[in-house]
């Protein structure tokens, strides 16, 4: 055996004793760590396990300052593979636990790493795909916290996006880191280009939402029937986003315009119904006078059932609408035809009789078979609807002949 060999042994054997003393007396923990530093000073091998081990020691006492000391030695190449390593395994072992303070003992290295290190991104994405509901929110609660110490870069992007064919379950991952970076800070020209490209794969509208603001209007206008494809908290998302953007493609009447105008299938009806459900919600960018002005430009062109929803949406927010709806936009839609479709047939009927007798005007637009079914449904309209239809001096007699009836 050299004296190299023995040296290193006794040093080795010298750093476990000082990691003892520290598991055994947290309250000397900075003398310790000093003695420690000085022993392995300038020293490029020695064995520097016993020394993690520590960094996942159940007292917060001792596992903190440790967790400091190694990140001192992680600026060191020789060492930063195995403390990476060790940090990453200890981070996946939190699959195996359901206490959020056990995963916290194991996971502190590796978020400590992290702040400092965007490549630790790649780890955590893979984890984010295959973890219970818990474990994400806690994933996306750290990386929260830590968002505001990061810039996103394209070789890191590249990576996550490289990433996302074998995982797809933690795109959701991807999708939040990119927009907790977009309202950090303005992203530069190589990630947007990146992110849009990405879109052109995937056609996942959830990647236009942290580049709504670099978006042509072609490129937006392009991206609605992906945008209809989005789904729950992505669509909410997405809306909100778009609402409050300081600069986007286009504005909330713009975009309520555009999605009133296209032929859809039911899911995607679905979505249209969310947009305006959440789009009503923000009263700080959409008003009572943008929503009528969009129901008004779309009543000769748009998408009947979307309009109907939305004129009864907005009726319901703000009474004050209820004017302009009845005196314009649904006599717009009688003459389209709106009574020829049975469910919309129904939500105008429920609608006339809900607004009776402000409604007696529209009621009479109502071509003659639908007016007559309209009064077998509601009988009790037509005392009132006679004396109006009397007040006025264009209605011809065969309309009264049925109100008659």
């Amino acid at each position: 055996m050299t004296d190299t060999t023995i040296d290193l042994e006794n040093l080795n054997k010298n750093i476990r004793e000082q990691c003892e003393k520290i598991s055994n007396s947290p309250e000397s923990i900075a003398t310790i760590l000093s003695e420690l530093k000085n022993i392995i000073n300038n020293q490029e091998n020695f064995e520097i396990k016993p020394i993690l081990d520590l960094c996942v020691h159940k007292n917060e006492k001792v596992r903190t300052p440790v967790i400091k000391f190694v990140l001192e030695l992680n600026s060191k190449e020789k060492f930063k593979p195995i403390i990476e390593k060790f940090a990453i395994d200890a981070f996946l072992s939190t699959h195996f636990y359901s206490n959020p303070a056990e995963s916290i003992v194991q996971d502190s290295l590796f978020f400590a790493i992290a702040e400092k290190d965007m490549n630790m991104l790649i780890p955590m994405i893979k984890f984010f795909g295959n973890s219970s509901t818990t474990m994400k929110n806690n994933l996306l609660s750290r990386f929260t916290k830590m968002a505001p110490k990061y810039k996103i870069n394209l070789t890191i992007l590249e990576e996550c996006f490289k990433i996302y064919p074998e995982h797809k379950e933690s795109i959701e991952f991807i999708h939040f880191i990119l927009l907790q970076q977009s309202r950090l800070a303005a992203l530069s020209p190589l990630v947007i280009n990146s992110i849009k490209n990405q879109f052109e794969k995937t056609k996942d509208a959830r990647f236009l939402i942290p580049i709504l603001s670099n978006l042509k209007p072609s490129e937006f206008l392009d991206a609605i029937p992906f945008i209809l494809k989005l789904q729950g908290p992505a669509l909410k998302t997405f809306v909100w986003s778009l609402l409050a953007a300081k600069s986007a493609p286009f504005n909330g009447v713009q975009f309520l315009f555009e999605v009133h105008k296209i032929e859809m299938s039911q899911p995607e009806f679905k979505s249209a119904i969310e947009i305006v459900n959440y789009s009503v919600e923000c009263k700080n960018f959409v008003n009572c006078q943008m929503l009528c002005t969009v129901i008004d430009q779309v009543a000769r062109l748009g998408n009947l059932d979307l309009v109907l929803y939305t004129a009864n949406k907005t009726m319901e927010l703000y009474s004050e609408s209820q004017r302009i709806i009845l005196g314009r936009i649904l006599p717009k839609v009688i003459e389209r035809g709106i009574c020829d479709k049975k469910a919309t047939w129904e939500q105008l009927k429920n609608m006339l009789y809900a607004l009776k007798p402000q409604s007696n005007k529209v009621i009479l637009m109502l071509p003659k078979a639908f007016l007559a079914s309209f009064l077998q449904a509601h009988p009790d309209i037509k005392p009132s609807l006679r004396t109006f239809a009397q007040t006025q001096g264009n209605v011809n007699s065969d309309i009264m002949q049925i109100i008659n009836a």
